[in-house]
């Protein structure tokens, strides 16, 4: 486990000096591909062969091939390349520092770039474009919201903080009668109605930007929340949900989607626990129990009516806005 860096600065190398993308057309000569990188033969005949170690690639001869396990971390594939840039370029240098945010409870991400992340991906427009990349909708993250709630009656989806659309793009197609709208920062949404096209929802997606600090659109049916609140602290997070309950109708419903950690520690929930500790090293946000995510609806005037039962997975829960208070009429003087 100690010596599991090395695995990884491996991966992220070859993807961020561009040698995987060298052998997608096929296999290449150790000489031409150390010619086309621009590398030091003899050294990179070495990072081939632990390459092949961990089965990136294959060596035949003189000659190197991807394997499909290295072809998952093509930049033409989903996800993997885009990740490999963000631990490279963000997530590697904030976690060798993860000692200050357990000492201060301060993301340590600050400290080591002089900014948050939200601020050093808007001025680093590469970085920026692999984490909205990484926001596609997981099919099992739509299987869980979609046996969340009954979606047959909803006229507006609002997706809050939804990056590009990705998730709404998902709902709208498997509910053919709904429209939707996609909440960002101005320059997140700017790529949306691009994803909205190529998946034919033109007429029925509309991409809004603005600040969930500030207000969020009015008049959904549905909102969600798809794992923003885990990036925040207890009192942003009550100002997001404040927002979107402003914006709510009594009939509206909210779903929170995000890993969910055991109310008890002693039950085993690695995912949730270790996407815990990124939260604390990079964005100063945290993952929650039910409970706790219970109390930050109830601060903010919603209230949890159902929840899916996902140990330290993705999880559901759906909330309603808290019915005024009733008060008994006051005795005649």
């Amino acid at each position: 486990m100690l010596q599991g860096y090395r695995t990884t600065c491996l991966i992220v190398t070859a993807v961020r000096m561009g040698l995987l993308e060298g052998l997608a057309n096929g296999p290449v000569r150790d000489d031409l591909l150390a010619s086309e990188l621009g590398a030091h033969a003899p050294s990179l005949r070495r990072f081939v062969r632990a390459l092949a170690v961990i089965g990136l690639v294959s060596i035949e001869g003189n000659r190197i091939a991807l394997t499909s396990l290295g072809r998952a971390l093509l930049k033409s594939e989903p996800g993997l390349w885009h990740s490999a840039v963000l631990i490279g370029e963000e997530y590697l240098p904030a976690w060798t520092n993860l000692r200050h945010s357990v000492l201060t409870g301060e993301p340590v991400f600050d400290r080591v770039f002089g900014m948050n992340a939200w601020e050093h991906r808007q001025r680093h427009p590469e970085i920026n474009e692999s984490f909205n990349r990484m926001g596609n909708a997981a099919p099992r993250t739509l299987a869980a919201i979609a046996a969340a709630l009954d979606f047959s009656t909803c006229d507006l989806i609002v997706d809050v903080g939804g990056n590009r659309g990705q998730l709404l793009v998902g709902l709208l197609a498997q509910h053919p009668r709904a429209r939707g709208i996609v909440f960002d920062l101005p320059h997140v949404v700017a790529g949306a109605d691009a994803v909205a096209h190529a998946a034919g929802l033109r007429g029925r997606f509309q991409a809004v930007g603005g600040s969930f600090f500030e207000s969020v659109p009015s008049g959904g049916d549905v909102y969600v929340l798809q794992h923003v609140l885990h990036d925040w602290g207890d009192d942003e997070c009550v100002t997001i949900l404040r927002n979107c309950r402003t914006a709510m109708r009594p009939s509206s419903t909210l779903l929170v989607v995000e890993h969910v950690l055991p109310e008890d520690q002693r039950d085993q929930a690695p995912d949730a626990v270790m996407l815990d500790m990124h939260m604390l090293a990079v964005l100063g946000g945290k993952e929650r129990t039910r409970d706790e995510y219970a109390a930050l609806l109830r601060s903010a005037g919603l209230d949890l009516v159902r929840h899916s039962n996902a140990r330290g997975d993705v999880a559901v829960l759906a909330a309603k806005p808290s019915a005024p208070e009733t008060r008994p009429p006051a005795r005649p003087s």
